[in-house]
C-alpha cells in the first residue's frame, strides 16, 4: 500500500517578501519625489525670449468727424519692463492722444483689418513722436486694441 500523503507546509519565503516590500516602498519614494519636482521644484530657465510687455490704457469714447462715436482701448506693447515704469507717468497725456486719434479715424478705414492696422500704426506712431519731444527713447513696439466699437 502507498504511503499516507502528508500535506506540503509552503516554505517560508522571507526573501522574496522582503523584495517585494523594498519595491513598492522605492515605487512610492519616487512618486513623492515626482510629484515634489513638478510642483515645487525649481523653476524651468528662461527660453530667451523676454516676456512682452503692455501698458494698458483707459477705455476712450471719441466723437469722429461723421458724428458716430468710436469707443476703445488700447494697450501699447513695450521694449521692456523699464519702458513700463517710464510711460506709466505719461498715461494720462498718452490717453488724450489716442483719443484725439479716434475723432480723425475714418469710418470705413475701420470696416477692414488693414484699416484698423493703419490705424494701430499712426497711434504707435504719434506716441513715440510724442516721447521724441519729451527727449525720451521711442518704446512703443505695437498697439493691440482690446475694445474697437463703432457707435450710432
Amino acid at each position: 500500500m502507498p504511503a499516507p500523503a502528508t500535506p506540503r507546509t509552503a516554505a517560508p519565503r522571507k526573501g522574496t517578501d522582503l523584495t517585494l516590500a523594498l519595491v513598492i516602498g522605492a515605487l512610492v519614494l519616487c512618486t513623492a519625489a515626482a510629484a515634489w519636482w513638478f510642483t515645487r521644484g525649481p523653476t524651468p530657465t528662461a527660453t530667451g525670449r523676454p516676456l512682452p510687455v503692455y501698458l494698458g490704457l483707459d477705455a476712450v469714447i471719441s466723437q469722429m468727424d461723421d458724428g458716430q462715436r468710436l469707443r476703445f482701448q488700447v494697450a501699447l506693447q513695450l521694449k521692456d519692463p523699464e519702458a513700463l515704469k517710464t510711460l506709466t507717468a505719461h498715461a494720462p497725456a498718452l490717453k488724450v492722444m489716442v483719443q484725439d486719434l479716434g475723432q480723425h479715424v475714418d469710418p470705413q478705414e475701420l470696416q477692414s483689418p488693414e484699416g484698423i492696422q493703419d490705424f494701430s500704426r499712426s497711434i504707435r506712431s504719434s506716441v513715440n513722436n510724442y516721447l521724441r519731444r519729451q527727449q525720451l527713447e521711442p518704446r512703443v513696439m505695437s498697439v493691440a486694441f482690446s475694445e474697437l466699437v463703432r457707435m450710432e
